[in-house]
């Protein structure tokens, strides 16, 4: 799940994109994504408009790796993933 909070005195709404593509039916502050797959990695933003304007939230990139493959951390952070399916 990844959401995006904003504000403004008028009315907001909502689209979600995938890779620059607006994502069917994603047009709320959240986006949930349920048994991701391999072929879900890549950028996701948000692209929030009220009647004046609109803005482009920055990027989240989302990354699945393989539950069986070992990971690597050093000091906590992950250096190391496989991702091969």
């Amino acid at each position: 799940m990844v959401g995006v909070y904003s504000f403004s005195n008028l009315q907001l709404s909502y689209q979600w994109q995938f890779d620059g593509t607006n994502i069917a039916g994603a047009t709320n502050s959240v986006l949930t994504l349920s048994n991701v797959q391999f072929d879900e990695v890549g950028i996701y933003d948000v692209i929030v408009t009220n009647s004046l304007a609109s803005v482009t939230s920055s990027n989240a990139i989302l990354e699945v790796f393989n539950p069986g493959a070992p990971n690597i951390y050093v000091n906590s952070n992950l250096v190391s993933a496989s991702a091969s399916a």
